[in-house]
Protein backbone atom coordinates (compact mmCIF):
# COMPACT_ATOMS: atom_id res chain seq x y z
CA UNK A 1 0.00 0.00 0.00
CA UNK A 2 1.37 3.46 -0.89
CA UNK A 3 1.12 6.75 1.05
CA UNK A 4 -2.38 7.37 -0.36
CA UNK A 5 -3.66 3.99 0.85
CA UNK A 6 -3.77 2.48 -2.64
CA UNK A 7 -3.16 -1.22 -3.07
CA UNK A 8 -1.77 -2.75 -6.24
CA UNK A 9 -3.63 -5.40 -8.21
CA UNK A 10 -1.91 -7.39 -10.93
CA UNK A 11 -3.73 -9.69 -13.32
CA UNK A 12 -4.61 -10.36 -16.92
CA UNK A 13 -7.59 -11.15 -19.10
CA UNK A 14 -7.53 -13.72 -21.85
CA UNK A 15 -9.01 -13.22 -25.31
CA UNK A 16 -12.08 -15.17 -24.18
CA UNK A 17 -14.96 -13.24 -22.66
CA UNK A 18 -15.09 -14.02 -18.97
CA UNK A 19 -16.60 -12.36 -15.96
CA UNK A 20 -14.20 -11.32 -13.23
CA UNK A 21 -15.11 -10.16 -9.75
CA UNK A 22 -12.64 -8.52 -7.43
CA UNK A 23 -13.61 -8.22 -3.79
CA UNK A 24 -11.65 -6.23 -1.24
CA UNK A 25 -13.10 -6.26 2.26
CA UNK A 26 -10.98 -3.25 3.20
CA UNK A 27 -11.94 -1.12 0.16
CA UNK A 28 -14.20 1.23 2.13
CA UNK A 29 -11.54 1.84 4.76
CA UNK A 30 -8.94 2.41 2.03
CA UNK A 31 -11.12 5.12 0.46
CA UNK A 32 -11.54 6.83 3.83
CA UNK A 33 -7.78 6.69 4.39
CA UNK A 34 -7.12 8.27 0.99
CA UNK A 35 -9.65 11.05 1.65
CA UNK A 36 -8.09 11.66 5.07
CA UNK A 37 -4.65 11.93 3.43
CA UNK A 38 -6.02 14.39 0.87
CA UNK A 39 -7.44 16.53 3.68
CA UNK A 40 -4.20 16.44 5.69
CA UNK A 41 -2.16 17.35 2.59
CA UNK A 42 -4.63 20.10 1.68
CA UNK A 43 -5.13 18.79 -1.86
CA UNK A 44 -8.08 18.21 -4.21
CA UNK A 45 -10.46 20.56 -2.41
CA UNK A 46 -12.96 21.88 -4.95
CA UNK A 47 -15.44 23.75 -2.78
CA UNK A 48 -15.37 26.16 0.18
CA UNK A 49 -18.03 26.65 2.82
CA UNK A 50 -17.82 30.15 4.23
CA UNK A 51 -19.19 30.81 7.71
CA UNK A 52 -18.77 34.38 8.95
CA UNK A 53 -15.01 35.01 8.58
CA UNK A 54 -13.97 31.36 8.21
CA UNK A 55 -13.52 29.46 4.94
CA UNK A 56 -13.70 25.67 5.22
CA UNK A 57 -12.22 23.77 2.24
CA UNK A 58 -14.27 20.72 1.22
CA UNK A 59 -14.43 17.88 -1.24
CA UNK A 60 -17.66 18.28 -3.19
CA UNK A 61 -18.09 14.52 -3.63
CA UNK A 62 -17.79 13.95 0.14
CA UNK A 63 -20.43 16.60 0.82
CA UNK A 64 -22.76 15.10 -1.79
CA UNK A 65 -22.26 11.58 -0.44
CA UNK A 66 -22.94 12.76 3.11
CA UNK A 67 -25.95 15.02 2.67
CA UNK A 68 -28.95 15.41 0.36
CA UNK A 69 -28.54 19.18 0.78
CA UNK A 70 -25.35 19.17 -1.33
CA UNK A 71 -26.62 16.90 -4.12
Amino acid sequence: MDSFGRAACNGFLSAEKKSVSLVADSHGQQILTVLQNFREQNVFFDFNIIVKEESIPCHRCVLAASSDFFR
